[in-house]
């Protein structure tokens, strides 16, 4: 909460990931400062892990961006799990390295263009990164869920 507290303090946008009704505000407000010229950085796998691998991307960077008709700029950050490894709680010194690559666009505002981008993006992370791909897209759940939310939107 403190840390919460002083990120806020410092004009940090936090998303909140477990609660629709105040996510859905601070996508607004996220959308509101990419059009206003404000940079966002997203992790767009909205958590942390040690365990190597790329998780499942969250939609919220990509309908921002879409929606906002911004561009995203891929960046990869390579061996932060050397610092924090699998199992360990203390931190090893271990150099980092950010590799900035070209701005995506989405094509469109819609659930197929965010999608198209969410993808590319990925795409571009999982090339140079050199982490393994662990998206569950494949799985029947996920599946299920992308062409419920089609629906919703008459697609």
């Amino acid at each position: 909460r403190l840390l919460g507290f002083l990120l806020r303090r410092l004009g940090v946008i936090l998303v909140e990931r477990f609660n629709t009704r105040q996510s859905a505000q601070d996508s607004d407000q996220v959308i509101q400062a990419l059009q206003t010229g404000h940079s966002v950085l997203f992790f767009p796998e909205g958590t942390f892990t040690r365990a190597p691998g790329l998780l499942p991307f969250r939609s919220g960077a990509f309908v921002a961006a879409a929606r906002a008709d911004v561009p995203v700029v891929p960046m990869i950050l390579r061996s932060s799990r050397n610092i924090l490894r699998a199992g360990s709680w203390w931190p090893r010194r271990e150099p980092l390295s950010l590799q900035i690559t070209a701005p995506l666009q989405a094509n469109s505002g819609e659930w197929g263009g965010i999608v198209q981008l969410r993808d590319q993006v990925r795409a571009v992370m999982l090339e140079h990164s050199g982490e393994p791909d662990l998206d569950w897209s494949d799985s029947p759940f996920v599946q299920q869920s992308l062409n419920s939310k089609q629906e919703d939107s008459g697609h």
